[in-house]
Protein backbone atom coordinates (compact mmCIF):
# COMPACT_ATOMS: atom_id res chain seq x y z
CA UNK A 1 0.00 0.00 0.00
CA UNK A 2 2.87 2.32 0.83
CA UNK A 3 4.52 1.55 -2.51
CA UNK A 4 1.26 2.18 -4.38
CA UNK A 5 0.63 5.47 -2.56
CA UNK A 6 4.14 6.69 -3.33
CA UNK A 7 3.71 5.67 -6.93
CA UNK A 8 0.51 7.69 -7.26
CA UNK A 9 2.11 10.76 -5.65
CA UNK A 10 5.14 10.55 -7.94
CA UNK A 11 2.97 10.10 -11.01
CA UNK A 12 0.68 13.01 -10.08
CA UNK A 13 3.62 15.30 -9.34
CA UNK A 14 5.48 14.46 -12.51
CA UNK A 15 2.41 14.72 -14.72
CA UNK A 16 1.20 18.11 -13.48
CA UNK A 17 3.68 20.14 -11.49
CA UNK A 18 6.67 20.31 -13.89
CA UNK A 19 4.64 21.86 -16.68
CA UNK A 20 2.76 24.17 -14.35
CA UNK A 21 5.87 25.30 -12.48
CA UNK A 22 7.82 25.81 -15.69
CA UNK A 23 5.18 28.07 -17.21
CA UNK A 24 4.74 30.06 -14.00
CA UNK A 25 8.47 30.63 -13.66
CA UNK A 26 8.71 31.67 -17.29
CA UNK A 27 5.85 34.14 -16.99
CA UNK A 28 7.22 35.73 -13.83
CA UNK A 29 10.70 36.04 -15.27
CA UNK A 30 9.60 38.97 -17.45
CA UNK A 31 8.68 42.48 -16.43
CA UNK A 32 5.90 44.29 -18.32
CA UNK A 33 7.09 46.86 -20.85
CA UNK A 34 5.44 50.26 -20.48
CA UNK A 35 5.22 52.08 -23.77
CA UNK A 36 4.99 55.48 -22.13
CA UNK A 37 3.84 57.28 -19.02
CA UNK A 38 2.79 60.78 -17.98
CA UNK A 39 6.23 61.24 -16.44
CA UNK A 40 7.97 60.42 -19.72
CA UNK A 41 5.61 62.67 -21.64
CA UNK A 42 6.40 65.34 -19.04
CA UNK A 43 3.40 67.55 -19.73
CA UNK A 44 3.64 71.32 -19.72
CA UNK A 45 1.02 73.48 -18.02
CA UNK A 46 -1.04 76.26 -19.54
CA UNK A 47 -2.48 78.86 -17.15
CA UNK A 48 -5.63 80.85 -17.86
CA UNK A 49 -5.57 84.64 -17.62
CA UNK A 50 -7.90 85.08 -14.65
CA UNK A 51 -7.18 85.32 -10.92
CA UNK A 52 -8.77 81.88 -10.49
CA UNK A 53 -6.08 80.08 -12.49
CA UNK A 54 -3.20 78.88 -10.31
CA UNK A 55 -1.63 75.96 -8.42
CA UNK A 56 -1.27 76.15 -4.66
CA UNK A 57 0.37 73.54 -2.41
CA UNK A 58 2.47 73.05 0.72
CA UNK A 59 5.81 71.41 -0.09
CA UNK A 60 6.82 68.49 2.10
CA UNK A 61 10.28 69.88 2.92
CA UNK A 62 12.00 73.10 1.83
CA UNK A 63 14.95 72.82 4.22
CA UNK A 64 17.38 71.59 1.49
CA UNK A 65 17.10 75.05 -0.11
CA UNK A 66 17.61 77.32 2.89
CA UNK A 67 21.31 78.07 2.28
CA UNK A 68 21.55 77.63 -1.50
CA UNK A 69 19.29 76.78 -4.41
CA UNK A 70 18.73 77.04 -8.14
CA UNK A 71 15.29 77.17 -9.70
CA UNK A 72 15.05 76.55 -13.45
CA UNK A 73 12.16 76.24 -15.87
CA UNK A 74 11.00 76.75 -19.41
CA UNK A 75 8.30 79.37 -19.76
CA UNK A 76 6.36 81.23 -22.40
CA UNK A 77 4.22 84.28 -21.83
CA UNK A 78 1.36 84.51 -24.26
CA UNK A 79 0.88 88.28 -24.09
CA UNK A 80 2.91 91.36 -23.25
CA UNK A 81 2.11 92.86 -19.87
CA UNK A 82 3.07 96.03 -18.02
CA UNK A 83 2.00 94.45 -14.70
CA UNK A 84 4.03 92.08 -12.51
CA UNK A 85 2.94 88.52 -13.37
CA UNK A 86 4.29 85.80 -11.07
CA UNK A 87 5.18 82.30 -12.19
CA UNK A 88 6.53 80.95 -8.87
CA UNK A 89 6.01 82.38 -5.38
CA UNK A 90 7.32 80.98 -2.09
CA UNK A 91 6.61 83.29 0.82
CA UNK A 92 8.47 86.47 -0.15
CA UNK A 93 11.73 84.53 -0.28
CA UNK A 94 11.66 83.28 -3.87
CA UNK A 95 9.64 85.01 -6.60
CA UNK A 96 9.95 84.31 -10.33
CA UNK A 97 8.14 86.21 -13.07
CA UNK A 98 7.77 85.76 -16.81
CA UNK A 99 8.62 89.27 -18.07
CA UNK A 100 11.81 89.95 -16.11
CA UNK A 101 10.35 92.06 -13.33
CA UNK A 102 10.58 89.31 -10.68
CA UNK A 103 13.92 87.55 -10.11
CA UNK A 104 13.86 87.56 -6.34
CA UNK A 105 15.63 85.64 -3.61
CA UNK A 106 14.97 88.29 -0.96
CA UNK A 107 16.69 90.83 -3.22
CA UNK A 108 14.94 91.43 -6.53
CA UNK A 109 16.58 91.99 -9.90
CA UNK A 110 14.40 93.86 -12.40
CA UNK A 111 15.62 92.67 -15.80
CA UNK A 112 12.63 93.43 -17.99
CA UNK A 113 14.76 94.83 -20.81
CA UNK A 114 16.70 91.56 -21.08
CA UNK A 115 13.87 89.00 -21.30
CA UNK A 116 12.67 87.49 -24.61
CA UNK A 117 9.45 88.74 -26.22
CA UNK A 118 6.09 87.06 -25.75
CA UNK A 119 5.03 83.87 -27.59
CA UNK A 120 8.41 82.12 -27.51
CA UNK A 121 9.78 79.52 -25.11
CA UNK A 122 12.85 80.48 -23.12
CA UNK A 123 14.89 78.85 -20.38
CA UNK A 124 15.17 80.72 -17.07
CA UNK A 125 17.24 80.05 -13.95
CA UNK A 126 17.62 81.90 -10.67
CA UNK A 127 20.49 80.72 -8.45
CA UNK A 128 21.37 81.89 -4.94
CA UNK A 129 23.83 81.09 -2.17
CA UNK A 130 23.79 82.70 1.28
CA UNK A 131 26.72 85.07 1.61
CA UNK A 132 27.58 84.58 -2.04
CA UNK A 133 25.86 85.77 -5.21
CA UNK A 134 22.37 85.77 -6.65
CA UNK A 135 22.43 85.10 -10.40
CA UNK A 136 19.85 85.16 -13.19
CA UNK A 137 20.19 83.25 -16.46
CA UNK A 138 18.10 83.36 -19.63
CA UNK A 139 18.70 80.74 -22.31
CA UNK A 140 21.94 79.73 -20.61
CA UNK A 141 23.44 83.22 -20.42
CA UNK A 142 23.95 85.14 -17.18
CA UNK A 143 22.07 88.43 -17.44
CA UNK A 144 22.23 89.81 -13.90
CA UNK A 145 23.84 89.40 -10.48
CA UNK A 146 23.55 90.90 -7.02
CA UNK A 147 25.27 90.04 -3.71
CA UNK A 148 23.22 87.55 -1.68
CA UNK A 149 22.30 88.10 1.95
CA UNK A 150 24.27 86.11 4.50
CA UNK A 151 21.08 84.87 6.18
CA UNK A 152 19.45 81.61 5.19
CA UNK A 153 16.00 81.70 3.64
CA UNK A 154 12.94 81.25 5.82
CA UNK A 155 11.39 77.82 5.45
CA UNK A 156 7.79 76.73 5.85
CA UNK A 157 4.81 78.05 3.95
CA UNK A 158 3.05 77.46 0.67
CA UNK A 159 4.08 77.59 -2.98
CA UNK A 160 1.87 79.19 -5.59
CA UNK A 161 2.37 78.90 -9.32
CA UNK A 162 0.63 81.49 -11.48
CA UNK A 163 0.00 84.15 -8.85
CA UNK A 164 1.08 85.49 -5.45
CA UNK A 165 0.96 83.31 -2.33
CA UNK A 166 -0.42 85.93 0.07
CA UNK A 167 -3.03 87.29 -2.33
CA UNK A 168 -3.55 84.76 -5.12
CA UNK A 169 -6.48 86.71 -6.54
CA UNK A 170 -4.70 89.94 -7.36
CA UNK A 171 -4.90 90.44 -11.17
CA UNK A 172 -1.57 92.29 -11.44
CA UNK A 173 0.21 89.04 -10.50
CA UNK A 174 -1.71 86.73 -12.86
CA UNK A 175 0.64 84.69 -15.03
CA UNK A 176 -1.58 83.53 -17.90
CA UNK A 177 1.23 81.80 -19.79
CA UNK A 178 2.80 78.37 -20.22
CA UNK A 179 5.24 76.62 -17.90
CA UNK A 180 7.38 73.53 -18.38
CA UNK A 181 9.85 71.54 -16.28
CA UNK A 182 10.15 73.81 -13.28
CA UNK A 183 12.65 72.17 -10.91
CA UNK A 184 14.27 73.34 -7.69
CA UNK A 185 17.82 72.19 -6.92
CA UNK A 186 19.45 72.21 -3.48
CA UNK A 187 22.67 73.79 -4.73
CA UNK A 188 23.80 76.79 -6.71
CA UNK A 189 24.33 75.30 -10.15
CA UNK A 190 27.30 76.68 -12.04
CA UNK A 191 27.11 78.46 -15.38
CA UNK A 192 28.23 75.36 -17.33
CA UNK A 193 25.44 73.23 -15.86
CA UNK A 194 22.82 75.86 -16.62
CA UNK A 195 24.12 76.42 -20.14
CA UNK A 196 24.00 72.66 -20.78
CA UNK A 197 20.34 72.52 -19.74
CA UNK A 198 19.41 75.44 -21.97
CA UNK A 199 21.33 74.10 -24.96
CA UNK A 200 19.81 70.62 -24.53
CA UNK A 201 16.52 72.21 -25.47
CA UNK A 202 12.89 72.28 -24.46
CA UNK A 203 12.28 68.58 -25.12
CA UNK A 204 15.32 67.19 -23.30
CA UNK A 205 15.14 65.50 -19.91
CA UNK A 206 18.67 66.52 -18.97
CA UNK A 207 17.46 68.01 -15.68
CA UNK A 208 16.63 64.52 -14.39
CA UNK A 209 20.34 63.65 -14.35
CA UNK A 210 21.01 65.99 -11.39
CA UNK A 211 20.72 64.23 -8.01
CA UNK A 212 20.17 67.57 -6.23
CA UNK A 213 16.83 68.10 -7.95
CA UNK A 214 14.72 68.10 -4.78
CA UNK A 215 11.44 69.68 -5.89
CA UNK A 216 10.59 68.02 -9.19
CA UNK A 217 8.31 68.97 -12.05
CA UNK A 218 6.77 65.50 -11.92
CA UNK A 219 5.65 66.24 -8.35
CA UNK A 220 4.27 69.65 -9.29
CA UNK A 221 2.12 68.04 -11.98
CA UNK A 222 0.42 66.02 -9.22
CA UNK A 223 -0.60 69.07 -7.16
CA UNK A 224 -4.13 70.45 -7.01
CA UNK A 225 -4.99 72.99 -9.67
CA UNK A 226 -7.50 75.80 -9.53
CA UNK A 227 -9.40 77.30 -12.45
CA UNK A 228 -8.07 76.80 -15.97
CA UNK A 229 -4.68 75.15 -15.51
CA UNK A 230 -4.35 72.43 -18.11
CA UNK A 231 -1.78 69.87 -19.18
CA UNK A 232 -0.55 69.78 -22.76
CA UNK A 233 2.39 68.48 -24.77
CA UNK A 234 4.34 71.30 -26.44
CA UNK A 235 4.07 71.06 -30.21
CA UNK A 236 7.83 71.44 -30.45
CA UNK A 237 8.24 68.14 -28.56
CA UNK A 238 5.74 65.98 -30.47
CA UNK A 239 8.33 64.67 -32.93
CA UNK A 240 10.73 63.86 -30.09
CA UNK A 241 7.99 61.95 -28.27
CA UNK A 242 6.98 60.07 -31.41
CA UNK A 243 10.59 59.04 -32.04
CA UNK A 244 10.91 57.94 -28.42
CA UNK A 245 7.76 55.85 -28.74
CA UNK A 246 9.08 54.24 -31.92
CA UNK A 247 12.25 53.24 -30.09
CA UNK A 248 10.21 51.77 -27.23
CA UNK A 249 7.97 49.90 -29.68
CA UNK A 250 11.04 48.41 -31.35
CA UNK A 251 12.41 47.40 -27.96
CA UNK A 252 9.04 45.89 -27.08
CA UNK A 253 8.95 43.89 -30.33
CA UNK A 254 12.48 42.62 -29.68
CA UNK A 255 11.51 41.54 -26.18
CA UNK A 256 8.33 39.94 -27.51
CA UNK A 257 10.42 37.82 -29.88
CA UNK A 258 12.74 36.85 -27.02
CA UNK A 259 9.75 35.83 -24.90
CA UNK A 260 8.31 33.81 -27.77
CA UNK A 261 11.64 32.03 -28.28
CA UNK A 262 11.79 31.19 -24.57
CA UNK A 263 8.28 29.81 -24.69
CA UNK A 264 9.24 27.62 -27.65
CA UNK A 265 12.36 26.41 -25.84
CA UNK A 266 10.36 25.74 -22.68
CA UNK A 267 7.79 23.77 -24.68
CA UNK A 268 10.61 21.70 -26.21
CA UNK A 269 12.07 20.93 -22.78
CA UNK A 270 8.63 20.06 -21.42
CA UNK A 271 8.08 17.61 -24.30
CA UNK A 272 11.39 15.97 -23.46
CA UNK A 273 10.36 15.85 -19.78
CA UNK A 274 7.03 14.25 -20.75
CA UNK A 275 8.77 11.53 -22.74
CA UNK A 276 11.00 10.83 -19.75
CA UNK A 277 7.89 10.80 -17.59
CA UNK A 278 6.34 8.15 -19.82
CA UNK A 279 9.43 5.98 -19.41
CA UNK A 280 9.41 6.45 -15.62
CA UNK A 281 5.69 5.67 -15.54
CA UNK A 282 6.26 2.49 -17.52
CA UNK A 283 9.04 1.43 -15.15
CA UNK A 284 6.83 2.14 -12.12
CA UNK A 285 3.97 0.18 -13.67
CA UNK A 286 6.24 -2.79 -14.31
CA UNK A 287 7.58 -2.55 -10.79
CA UNK A 288 4.05 -2.51 -9.37
CA UNK A 289 3.08 -5.58 -11.39
CA UNK A 290 6.04 -7.51 -10.05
Amino acid sequence: QSTGSSYLKIKLMLSTEPRMIAWILLLFSFEPVLITSSTELNYALSFGRTVKDFIRFTPSDMSPFESSFTICSWMKRLHESSSHPIVFHFLDEIIIGDNGYWNAARENLDLRDMFPPATQWFHHCLSWKAGGTQRVYVDGLEIGTVPATTKNLRMGGIIVLGNQAQDPKNPIYTFGGQLYKLNLYSEQLNSSQIKAMAEAGLCSNIEQENDNRQLKWEEILEQQRYGQVEEFVPAECCETIINSLKVKLNETETERREINNKFIETERKLNIAERKLEKITAILNDSQLE
